[in-house]
């Protein structure tokens, strides 16, 4: 059985599956001057990196994911179809897989593809 879901629906079963609204935890970083701190030290504060990164694969994206008080922030970028996402915890080195950062979020289970779910929450 298929069952079709509208986008508006599709945002809705999201955020109930969070409980919170995911649109306010997305942001869109496009220069270097949005960056927190910890977020311009996973670039060895190297402006020029981050603006290579900024050119050649479009803007990043932060979330923080998590309850408010301790949530962790996440940077995303999809790097084309032959590198995929990446996704990094600010702090840490290591990249997830979109599986595995959808599945962080607790949402793997829907099939939703992490592209989706940034043009459905993304506010540019």
């Amino acid at each position: 059985m298929r069952i079709i879901i509208t986008e508006s629906k599709l945002k809705n079963l999201i955020n109930n599956i969070l409980g919170y609204d995911l649109s306010d935890r997305i942001k869109m970083i496009t220069n270097w001057m949005e960056l927190s701190y910890a977020g311009r030290a996973m670039f060895r504060d190297n402006r020029e990196t981050f603006r290579f990164y900024l050119n050649h694969f479009g803007p990043f994206f932060e979330f923080s994911v998590g309850s408010n008080e301790h949530s962790d922030k996440y940077y995303v970028q999809y790097r084309g179809e032959v590198s995929g996402w990446m996704i990094i915890k600010e702090g840490d080195d290591r990249m997830l897989d979109e599986y595995d950062f959808l599945s962080l979020l607790g949402i793997s289970s829907l099939g939703v593809k992490l592209n989706k779910i940034i043009d459905e929450f993304v506010i540019e």
